[in-house]
Order: C-alpha cells, then sequence, then structure tokens
C-alpha cells in the first residue's frame, strides 16, 4: 500500500469517525406512564396502557407526576450534552397556563435506588405507591422525591394556542449530560412535575396515542454541536482534496 492510499483511508477513518460523533438522533419513550396520588386516583391506579400521561398539580386534590423512560444505549456519550426534550400537548385546554407561565421541575431516576427497581419498573404495573424516585407513603393530595431522584432542572412552557401546541426544553435550564453521563445500564427515567400548585393541567401524547396531525410522545433529541458538523465537513473536504490529488 502507498503512503498516498494509507492517507486517504486514514482520512476516511477520521471522516466516518467524525460523523459518527455528530449524527443527530431523537428518541421516543422505552415506556411512559403517570404517577397519581390524589383523590380522583388514588396511589395504586395504573396508566400504563393510556394513550396519554399527564402532570398536574392542584389543591382538589390532584397529583399527577410524568413518569417517562429511554433507551440510550445506541447514543454516542459525546452528543449528551446536546440533549433536549421536546414534544406537543394533545389540546389547548391541557397545555399549562396561557400567560406562559408554565414551568415544570425535572428529576432523573439514579441507577441505584433503595428499592432495588431502579428503570427496571414495568409501565403495566408501576404506579405512585411503588415507583422509585418518589415518597411511596407520602398522604393521598401530597407528593415529594426522594434520593433515589436527582433534581436536573426545569422546563417552561408559552401557552400559546399554535396547534400542534409543541413544547421543548433548552440546555440552559435543563442540562442533562451528567445525568445521561452517569447512566450505567443504557437507561434513563425522568419524572415531571408542575413547579407550583395551581391546578394547571398538561396532557402528552403516551408512546401508545395518537401521531396524527404532529402530535406524537415526547422526544429525547440528541443534535450535534455546530462545530462538529463543521469538522465533519472540513475532514470530508481534506479527503475529497486528497483524492483528487491522488488521481491527477
Amino acid at each position: 500500500m502507498t503512503c498516498r492510499r494509507a492517507f486517504n483511508i486514514a482520512l476516511l477513518l477520521a471522516a466516518a469517525c467524525l460523523w459518527g460523533n455528530a449524527h443527530a438522533a431523537s428518541l421516543i419513550p422505552d415506556a411512559d406512564t403517570r404517577l397519581s396520588n390524589d383523590t380522583d386516583r388514588g396511589p395504586t391506579s395504573n396508566t400504563g396502557s393510556s394513550s396519554v400521561w399527564e402532570v398536574r398539580w392542584h389543591s382538589a386534590p390532584r397529583v399527577r407526576i410524568g413518569y417517562v423512560r429511554y433507551d440510550i444505549s445506541g447514543i454516542n456519550p459525546a452528543l449528551f450534552g446536546s440533549a433536549t426534550l421536546s414534544g406537543t400537548f394533545t389540546d389547548s385546554g391541557r397545555n399549562g397556563p396561557s400567560d406562559g407561565s408554565g414551568m415544570w421541575n425535572v428529576y432523573g431516576l439514579n441507577d441505584t435506588t433503595s428499592s432495588g427497581l431502579g428503570n427496571s419498573w414495568d409501565e403495566s404495573a408501576v404506579n405512585y405507591s411503588n415507583a422509585s424516585g418518589v415518597d411511596n407513603s407520602a398522604a393521598v393530595g401530597t407528593f415529594a422525591f426522594n434520593s433515589d431522584a436527582t433534581f436536573l432542572g426545569t422546563m417552561s412552557f408559552d401557552g400559546v394556542d399554535v396547534q400542534p401546541l409543541p413544547f421543548s426544553s433548552n440546555t440552559a435550564d435543563l442540562d442533562l449530560s451528567a445525568f445521561l453521563n452517569a447512566d450505567t445500564d443504557g437507561l434513563v427515567t425522568l419524572m415531571f412535575m408542575d413547579v407550583d400548585q395551581r391546578g394547571h393541567e398538561y396532557r402528552i401524547n403516551s408512546k401508545e396515542g395518537s401521531t396524527a396531525d404532529g402530535h406524537g410522545p415526547m422526544r429525547l433529541n440528541f443534535v450535534p454541536e455546530p462545530s462538529s458538523i463543521a469538522l465533519v465537513a472540513l475532514a470530508l473536504a481534506g479527503v475529497g482534496f486528497a483524492v483528487r490529488r491522488s488521481r491527477s
């Protein structure tokens, strides 16, 4: 093999490696449901097969916490710093306050939990009374996240009635990189709850729900930084230049 050919192959391998690091990905949930601890739906109710999951904190009382799991085993850790969440609400009556003051607290479930269940929960069986990350003995109408959960940041919502009611997080308010890098089993569970007891209702299509008219489940997105894309472009340009020189 000539030095020139070896150089060309090395450039191709480098470009392939950079492309693998920069390639975007978008994941749908591996499992999703809501945990309820209220007078309407008690702590043992399960909605794993429902077409929606909910977030609500109402004085009625209504306590509903989103509980969503993703399989990140196929994602390059180089992309963890770009991770964001996005989705659509089911309808304009369930997308939080119209004044744009809606906000959730977001928690991540630690891989090692006191119950030993961790990310191995079954969406057809999990409920507030047995789920990891929350105080299972909290009185009806109340809730608490325990030491099995880590606070990660917040998500804000504009309340604008623009179909199909999209929402998304940003890396400034919700930086998922440390949590994702700490993962040991390829699965991550995120928990979502309203920051205030104002009664606002949020409904999101589950993985079993509708995907019509732009709707669908909440996605975990990995988008490469512009600098990574630029490196790929430079590498590919270098390969092209080297190939042209080798043929001249």
